[in-house]
C-alpha cells in the first residue's frame, strides 16, 4: 500500500480547481502607491513619513549625540554622519508626547531631508543635494516600510491634539488605529527649531 489517499487527493483536486476557478487568491498582491516609513512615537503610537524625505535610518549610540546647552529639550544634540552635521530631535517630545529618549544606550534616529528628493535620487544610496539640510528624529523604534494611496491617506482634523495636528499631512487607519502621517518640513521649520544654524551640512 502506498501513494496518495483519497482524502489528500480530494483536496489536491479542490486546490488545482480554486486555483482555475479563482487564481487572485493564489497570487502575491503586488501594493501600490507612495512608500512611506512606518516607526513607533511609543509602543502605543505609530507615525509615517513619506520615503521621499527619508535620508537614512540609523541606530546610533546615544555617546555620539553631543548635547548642546540653551537648547529646547526636544533638541537632544547634534551628531555627523557620513560627513554631514545635522540636529537630532526627539520627536515624541517635541510634538508634546511622552519623551523617548530617557535611559537608552541607542537612539533609533531617522535622518530626514528638508526637501524630498527627486524622481532620479535613490532614497536608499545616502545621496542628498549639497543644499539640502538635514534633520535626526529620534524614535521609539523604526517598524518598515508600506506603500499607500492618496485616498488612503485621511483628513487628520479632530483625530490628533491640537498641538500634534500643525505637523500633520493627513492620517491612516490600519487595525482599527488612526496612524498620523508626519509634514516633514513643518517639522524642519517648527518653532523650537528655531535656533540659528540647527541643521548644518559640512
Amino acid at each position: 500500500m502506498g501513494g496518495t489517499t483519497p482524502i489528500a487527493t480530494d483536496l489536491a483536486s479542490t486546490t488545482v480547481r480554486l486555483q482555475r476557478l479563482l487564481p487572485q487568491l493564489f497570487q502575491p498582491e503586488e501594493k501600490t502607491g507612495d512608500r512611506y516609513l512606518k516607526f513607533e512615537f511609543s509602543p502605543q503610537q505609530s507615525g509615517l513619513i513619506s520615503l521621499e524625505y527619508v535620508h537614512e535610518a540609523l541606530r546610533v549610540p546615544t555617546r555620539l549625540v553631543t548635547p548642546i546647552p540653551n537648547m529646547p529639550d526636544s533638541v537632544v544634540g547634534f551628531m555627523n554622519s557620513r560627513n554631514q552635521v545635522f540636529f537630532v530631535v526627539d520627536l515624541a517630545q517635541m510634538l508634546q508626547l511622552p519623551a523617548t529618549t530617557a535611559n537608552r544606550q541607542y537612539y533609533p534616529v531617522v535622518t530626514v531631508r528638508q526637501s524630498a528628493a527627486s524622481q532620479a535620487q535613490d532614497v536608499y544610496l545616502n545621496q542628498t543635494d549639497e543644499d539640502t539640510s538635514l534633520l535626526g528624529l529620534v524614535v521609539h523604534a523604526i517598524q518598515g516600510v508600506i506603500r499607500l494611496n492618496a485616498e488612503e491617506i485621511a483628513s487628520p482634523i479632530e483625530e490628533f491634539s491640537e498641538e500634534l495636528t500643525p505637523y500633520l499631512k493627513g492620517c491612516f487607519v490600519q487595525d482599527g488605529q488612526s496612524v498620523p502621517v508626519l509634514d516633514v518640513q513643518a517639522i524642519a521649520t517648527a518653532k523650537t527649531l528655531a535656533a540659528p544654524g540647527y541643521a548644518v551640512t559640512s
